[in-house]
């Protein structure tokens, strides 16, 4: 790291430091009187609890990526953030990221109508631990639907939808939601909506029992599901065989899985990495729904406490890594040179 990148460190911890200390006026002028500030080019503003208001940032010349977390006195993002605006004047010249997380009581985003944000790349939200988040804030869905790419939903423990609903994200690329109990179903046509989308991750969603009608995005490469038990039960109608993309595959959290695992066809052929767990009642690796599996290069299994054996016909000749951990019946099958499974 070069001088440069450990001054603008050290700055960006102390603005953090003394944003945390003023009040919302005080802080907008901190910024305004200070000429150093246009040659920053990251800055993060987190927990500021004493903030109202952003800072006139939009002039910025070299400013290329910001990050705003755990601001719970934000409710708008208004015009005081883009600063003094001419019809000349070109907003977030250098802005390529821009990314808002856990913002409790953040309602609405104030766009002007010049070309701000001319050179965004990168939008990123995330929600964590609210009670509820029924639609993005106003004003966001032309951003949302130009930017976002990648949303994280996290304990939004009233959530019923998405608030995703019928918006076109050409650009989402990333979706992780966990911990959201109440949340009864993924968003509808996600295959066409959300075309780009590259992981899914799904945790402790209990409600959700199926994917949507028309599958997911086919362009998906990722998908992650622990302790979503109705989806995991309705696994047979999952309907993967259909993503041609799809090279990981991770599995863990259920007590459904009873004898075998993974069932024949279950999985598309083009994995490359499969990794489940934490499944306590698993017993046996079904060798046939294995062998369909050509491509797999790495196998990774753990805590299954009553997995006997591995398949008395072998794994698949792909097969490049296999992890095992916390598999107490299989351990003195597999020691080297001396297990039967060797």
């Amino acid at each position: 790291m070069d001088a440069a990148m450990v001054g603008e460190a050290l700055l960006g911890a102390v603005v953090g430091v003394l944003v945390d200390r003023l009040a919302s006026l005080e802080f907008i002028n901190f910024f305004r009187g200070d000429q150093s500030f246009c040659s920053m080019v990251s800055l993060c503003l987190e927990n500021c609890k004493n903030c109202f208001s952003l800072p006139p940032l939009g002039q910025m010349p070299s400013f290329k990526e910001f990050t705003i977390a755990r601001m719970p006195g934000i409710t708008n993002v208004g015009r005081e953030f883009y600063g003094e605006t001419s019809s000349l004047s070109k907003l977030f010249p250098s802005l390529e990221a821009l990314r808002f997380e856990d913002m409790s009581g953040w309602v609405d985003w104030c766009i002007l109508d010049s070309e701000e944000f001319s050179r965004l790349q990168k939008l990123e939200e995330y929600f964590y631990t609210q009670p509820s988040v029924d639609a993005m804030p106003r004003g966001t869905v032309g951003m949302v639907s130009m930017y976002l790419e990648g949303l994280t939903l996290d304990s939004c423990e009233s959530l019923e939808s998405l608030p995703l609903g019928g918006i076109q994200l050409q650009n989402l690329s990333s979706l992780w939601v966990r911990g959201c109990e109440k949340l009864k179903a993924l968003p509808e046509q996600m295959h066409t909506l959300q075309p780009s989308l590259q992981t899914l991750v799904l945790g402790d969603c209990l409600e959700i029992e199926s994917f949507p009608e028309g599958g997911l995005p086919s362009r998906l490469t990722s998908l992650g599901i622990y302790n979503c038990k109705k989806l995991i039960g309705g696994r047979r109608d999952w309907g993967l065989q259909t993503l041609p993309s799809l090279t990981f595959f991770s599995l863990s959290k259920d007590e459904d899985v009873l004898e075998s695992f993974p069932e024949e066809g279950l999985l598309p052929p083009t994995l490359t990495f499969l990794r489940f767990g934490d499944l306590p009642n698993l017993k046996s690796l079904n060798f046939r729904g294995l062998q369909l599996l050509g491509s797999l290069e790495t196998l990774f299994i753990w805590n299954c406490p009553q997995l006997q054996s591995l398949p008395e016909e072998g794994l698949p000749t792909s097969l490049l890594n296999l992890k095992l951990e916390h598999c107490p019946l299989l351990k003195p099958r597999c020691r080297r040179e001396e297990g039967e499974d060797w």
